[in-house]
């Protein structure tokens, strides 16, 4: 638990860092959010219609042996 303080408080009071961030960097980022949001949007509706798909099957089949 110790540890977890630590930690916080190094990233709530950085030390101050001359670095520059080349200007393609935040394009970079920007792709990669969408890129990661798509996927994850498009995985979600291709298991969400497979899942759609079998419990279909399941109800067709289910009313078929009631008839």
């Amino acid at each position: 638990m110790v540890l977890f303080y630590f930690i916080i408080i190094i990233f709530l009071f950085p030390q101050q860092a001359h670095a520059y961030i080349d200007p393609g960097t935040g394009s970079y980022i920007f792709q990669t959010i969408i890129a990661v949001f798509l996927g994850l949007s498009l995985s979600f509706k291709f298991i969400l219609k497979f899942a759609k798909n079998i419990l279909h099957r399941l109800v067709s089949s289910v009313s078929h042996k009631k008839k």
